[in-house]
C-alpha cells in the first residue's frame, strides 16, 4: 500500500475517534445483521462504537468509494476480530475535508471471513 494512501487511512481513522468522542457515530438499527450481531455480542449501541476507536490501518479494506445509493460521503470498509467474531465494519464518512456524523452502515458478523 502506498504511503499517500496509509496517511488517507489514518486521516478517516482520527476523524472517526473525533466522531465516536463526539457522539456522532450512529449504529444502523434497520438493518437485522447488524442488530442480530449486537444481540450476540451482548453488545448495547454505545459499546459498539467503542469497538470502532480500535480500529487501526491493519483492518483497513477498502475505500473511500463513492456511496452506490448516492448519499453524500465517502465508503469505508474495515474487519475487525471481537470475542472470536470477525467483524465487517462498513461507515459512510463525510469527504475528505468535512467534519460531521459517520454512519455506521454494517457492524456484523463476517461471512466471509
Amino acid at each position: 500500500m502506498e504511503k499517500a494512501h496509509q496517511q488517507r487511512i489514518k486521516h478517516f481513522l482520527k476523524k472517526l475517534s473525533y466522531a465516536v468522542n463526539q457522539n456522532q457515530v450512529y449504529i444502523d438499527q434497520r438493518k437485522k445483521k447488524n442488530n442480530d450481531t449486537l444481540a450476540k455480542l451482548n453488545l448495547p449501541n454505545f459499546e459498539a462504537v467503542k469497538i470502532l476507536k480500535r480500529l487501526k490501518i491493519h483492518n483497513y479494506i477498502d475505500g473511500p468509494k463513492p456511496d452506490t445509493k448516492g448519499r453524500p460521503g465517502e465508503i469505508w470498509v474495515f474487519k475487525i476480530d471481537i470475542v472470536k467474531m470477525a467483524l465487517y465494519i462498513k461507515m459512510l464518512a463525510p469527504e475528505k475535508d468535512k467534519v460531521g456524523p459517520i454512519n455506521c452502515l454494517s457492524f456484523h458478523e463476517d461471512f466471509m471471513k
